[in-house]
């Protein structure tokens, strides 16, 4: 986290209105338009000249498509819900792989107080990825296995030994987060702050919606507002987001939450904060070793495909397990290099697949004896 640098700000105060609004698209991120606003008076009386030209260069400029089109959809909803008549109508917004440009109806004044809330996002996804590195590095406990082969059970798959037969796995000092970490729980934060926008808008009668469509919203909930095509990773991403969110307002507000609002990030109150954002990688044909590059974006992350791979195998000795205990460490958002640096996968991935006996046996050790034998009832029931 950083204080932003005014030590410039004067000369960007000399410059001609005409030239300052060009800058202002230019800057990296709305975070960071934000700063300026408040940080100099010429820029914030500037501003609503060209406020939505500006905040369309920064959004298209500084987020991926999916992102964009959850962000836009959020002033959509602000300026015209009336337009939206149905559910399927707000979610189509956020599915719109090109977004259109912000509306025209969109006053300067809402605009600021959007790149506030946008700042506001920022803020609050990086307090999110601390929590769940933080929870990591000082509750996940991961045991390696013993090194001998594991007895076969009848299916072919291993016999697990006791955890105390292993060794405790001592997990190294974290890097910052990758892009693609804080780009996961970036869109989820914008797909929440939407679904957040379409319920108040639903409390302040701004919806004109058959009452059948309106029980039907206020029984919603954020992941079913994403739709059929959230799911997989997709959905846990969301609910690794709802939790973090839900601690978070249970811990300022105790009892009486705002309704449908963002809480405010831990480092509120502090003065002028800003984090400083990991950089984009790129990557040259098979290069992406980790897959940390965009176009893994929307792709499973490991933590939760290996999950569903030995929730489901026909040899795993974890079938049925449930992906909510690895959830709570941040598994749906971490990339593959935090991964195995945590301990649960192999850099060698051919290996890891062909071969996951031990993984197997790393994966269990961090559930408890009432999740190992619920996953246990589901597999005979599903499978006697």
């Amino acid at each position: 986290m950083e204080t932003p640098n005014t030590d410039n700000l004067s000369a960007l105060e000399q410059l001609p209105a005409e030239l300052l609004l060009k800058v202002l698209c230019f800057t990296p991120d709305l975070s960071s338009l934000h700063s300026l606003l408040l940080a100099s008076a010429r820029v914030s009386r500037a501003f609503p000249q060209a406020a939505r030209h500006v905040t369309d260069a920064v959004i298209s400029a500084s987020l991926p498509p999916l992102t964009q089109a959850a962000a836009r959809a959020v002033v959509r909803i602000r300026v015209s819900a009336h337009e939206c008549r149905c559910v399927d109508d707000v979610r189509a917004l956020h599915h719109e792989q090109t977004p259109p440009p912000l509306p025209s109806a969109a006053a300067p004044a809402l605009l600021r107080r959007f790149v506030a809330l946008a700042h506001q996002i920022h803020c609050l996804t990086h307090a999110c990825l601390e929590s769940y590195l933080e929870r990591c590095t000082t509750s996940l406990r991961p045991i390696l296995p013993p090194d001998r082969r594991f007895p076969r059970a009848l299916n072919g798959g291993p016999v697990l030994p006791p955890r105390e037969d292993g060794t405790p796995y001592e997990i190294p000092a974290q890097e910052p987060p990758s892009w693609i970490e804080e780009h996961r729980v970036l869109r989820s934060m914008w797909l929440v702050q939407a679904f957040y926008e379409l319920q108040r808008a639903r409390l302040d009668g701004r919806l004109v919606w058959t009452k059948a469509e309106m029980a039907s919203l206020e029984r919603l909930s954020a992941v079913d507002f994403r739709g059929l095509r959230c799911y997989g990773c997709e959905s846990e991403q969301l609910l690794t987001v709802v939790d973090f969110l839900g601690q978070l307002s249970g811990e300022r507000t105790g009892s009486t939450p705002i309704a449908f609002r963002m809480p405010q990030p831990p480092c509120a109150g502090q003065g002028s904060f800003h984090y400083i954002c990991a950089l984009e990688l790129q990557f040259g044909f098979r290069q992406d070793k980790w897959d940390q590059g965009r176009d893994r974006l929307h792709s499973n992350p490991l933590g939760f495909g290996f999950n569903r791979s030995i929730a489901s195998g026909p040899r795993s000795p974890l079938q049925c397990i449930s992906f909510e205990p690895y959830r709570r460490y941040g598994f749906a958002i971490w990339d593959n290099k935090r991964l195995t640096s945590l301990g649960f996968f192999h850099g060698d991935k051919a290996r890891a697949w062909l071969q996951p006996d031990d993984l197997y046996f790393i994966w269990r050790s961090i559930l408890t004896d009432e999740e190992v034998e619920e996953a246990r009832r589901l597999s005979l029931a599903m499978f006697p």
